[in-house]
């Protein structure tokens, strides 16, 4: 151990301060056949010594290479070994790696710092999620066939972590469900439905299972949940895994109704150009709660009639709410039918001293924020 640390401590002192390359130099390390058969070379050694961190301990004690050269090689080593499956005979290398003083910079352009050619701390951590991924898709493979309710209590546990921790875990779970079988993963459906409430840790997995096994009961279920992120997420992923109508459909349902109607409205942008959700989402205009969103929504036409509709509207609407969300859509849409349609309105209400003034107003609040 102590001589372990005094070689560490001579690596350490040796490479102490930083180099900076330019763009040349760096495509000149890559061109250079000899530096990949070195690489290639180190590669083998480490893999087939009986002592592997002494193969590492002898690079980074050379003197006749540059920090540009020896990062080059120990950043190829890391990559090849996250390729391998985890085993404890890498895991000193990756964690030397993860707290390596890295010196080989590039030149930073204008206004920027100057940045590691190889991120090694950056690819050992990356390296160990990997393996994380790994570990807990083979854990769960088998918990999965064998315990379906020990397999959702790890799981509830794994999803109460902060996000950072949690990520390659509920990576290695995800990849576990996606190679069930139909059966395992109908299995696993049913017992969620049943076995478990909404409002829980497990809602996001609730809501992943329900897209994967085509399960609209446990959507249902995920869109219950008193978490914004599970409901917002998974009013998202009805764009993506549901027919278009129907996620049209359940979009301007949950806009009228329930705990999500500024979300789903914005979602429906989706479909702006749709004639039934263009009367929806004007009719949402002059609503306190989904007005914005409606706006919004509607901006994102490109229909070449909605801009002369909302004008028309404007001028016989009496209700100050809905005009200012008027204007705002109209000002929103990037449209040349918009453009024109704004310009008119702004001319009419120009012959009017009031409605000047009002617009105005409209347009000193459009510059500080929405109205």
């Amino acid at each position: 151990m102590k001589t372990t640390f005094l070689i560490w401590a001579l690596i350490h002192s040796t490479l102490a301060s930083a180099v900076i390359y330019d763009d040349t130099e760096i495509q000149a390390l890559y061109s250079n056949h000899k530096n990949h058969q070195n690489s290639a070379s180190l590669i083998s050694d480490y893999f087939t010594a009986k002592n592997p961190d002494r193969v590492i301990d002898e690079l980074l004690l050379k003197a006749n290479i540059t920090p540009l050269q020896r990062e080059f090689h120990l950043y190829n080593l890391l990559t090849e070994i996250s390729q391998q499956p985890p085993q404890d005979f890498f895991q000193n290398f990756v964690n030397r790696m993860k707290h390596y003083p890295t010196i080989a910079l590039r030149a930073a352009h204008e206004g920027h710092l100057p940045v590691a050619v190889f991120n090694l701390n950056s690819k050992a951590h990356g390296t160990e999620n990997i393996w994380t991924t790994y570990r807990t898709e083979q854990h769960f493979n088998q918990l999965f066939e064998n315990n379906l309710p020990q397999a959702t209590k790890e799981i509830s546990e794994i999803l109460k972590q902060n996000i950072k921790l949690r990520q390659p875990q509920w990576l290695g779970i995800k990849d576990s469900i996606g190679a069930m079988c139909s059966q395992s993963l109908q299995r696993l459906a049913t017992f969620l439905l049943h076995s478990k409430d909404a409002n829980g840790a497990l809602d996001s997995l609730i809501s992943y299972v329900g897209f994967v096994a085509d399960r609209s009961d446990l959507i249902e279920k995920a869109l219950a949940s008193e978490l914004v992120k599970v409901r917002e997420m998974t009013l998202r992923q009805i764009l993506v895994h549901w027919p278009p109508s129907t996620a049209k459909s359940l979009l301007m349902t949950k806009a009228q109704t329930g705990k999500d109607r500024k979300f789903s409205t914005s979602l429906l942008s989706q479909f702006s150009n749709d004639s039934r959700v263009e009367r929806f989402l004007t009719e949402q205009l002059n609503d306190p709660v989904t007005a914005a969103s409606a706006a919004f929504a509607l901006s994102q036409s490109n229909s070449m009639t909605l801009p002369t509709a909302l004008k028309q509207r404007f001028m016989t609407s009496d209700d100050s709410r809905e005009k200012n969300h008027l204007l705002l859509a109209l000002k929103l849409n990037p449209t040349q039918a918009a453009e024109v349609a704004l310009e008119e309105l702004t001319t009419q209400l120009e012959k009017d001293t009031a409605a000047a003034k009002w617009l105005q107003t409209f347009e000193g609040k459009s510059a500080g924020g929405k109205p």
